[in-house]
Parts: structure tokens; sequence; C-alpha cells
């Protein structure tokens, strides 16, 4: 029953992915942009599933402009987990893209530093 829910919400969060509000954390020096979608999230105790999204400042080696990963986050530990990612053509996610689901099935603990520890954060404080 659990893997049957996972599922459904998995399948809904896909179909809400179009549609995110998209807010931006931050902007790096080689013109990355990381957003996250803090309108669409599930919460399951201390767990958040959220989607984040990245545009690049250059394209990367394949070619692609953005992607965004759907992820688990443990606030207990601030750690996350990749559950899927998607790569796009171009900006913003839009245009062709290429579906896979994560091979990483470690928690990976954030760094106080980095960018998703400040979405972390204000994800963390919806709980």
């Amino acid at each position: 029953m659990k893997k049957l829910s996972l599922y459904v919400f998995l399948v809904l969060m896909w179909c809400n992915v179009g549609y995110a509000e998209w807010t931006r954390i931050s902007k790096t020096s080689m013109g990355d942009t990381y957003y996250v979608d803090f309108e669409n999230i599930k919460i399951e105790g201390k767990l958040i599933y959220f989607w984040e999204l990245m545009d690049y400042g250059k394209p990367n080696k394949d070619g692609e402009l953005s992607h965004k990963i759907f992820l688990i986050l443990d606030c207990n530990t601030y750690s996350t987990k990749p559950l899927q990612f998607i790569f796009y053509e171009g900006r913003k996610g839009s245009g062709k893209f290429d579906s896979q689901k994560s091979l990483i099935n470690e928690w990976e603990p954030l760094p106080p530093d980095s960018v998703g520890f400040i979405a972390a954060k204000k994800l963390c404080k919806k709980i």
C-alpha cells in the first residue's frame, strides 16, 4: 500500500511540475540560477518532498540548459535524497527533455554554506 501511495504522489507531483511557481534562491558567479517550488511541496513528518530547478549559465556537455530534481529533504538532519532528474534543452525547464530515475540511494548532508542548505532552511520552516 505504501508503494501505491508513493506512486500516486509521484504521478501527481509530476503533473504539477509544469505549473510550478519557481522562487529564485541564488545565482552563482558562473551564471547558474537555482530555484525551488515552495508551493507544491508534500510534508510527511519531518520529511519534505519538493522540486528544485537549475538554469545553467552555459549549456552542459550534452547541450542542455536546465534541469529539475525531485528531492526528499530530512529536516532533522538537513540531508537530501534525489528521486527524479529531468534535463531540458531550454531554460527554466523548457524544450525537449530527458527524464531519469535517480540512481542515488543515499542521504546526502547539505553543506551549511550551500544553496541547498539555504533552500532547506526555508522549506523546513513550513513544518
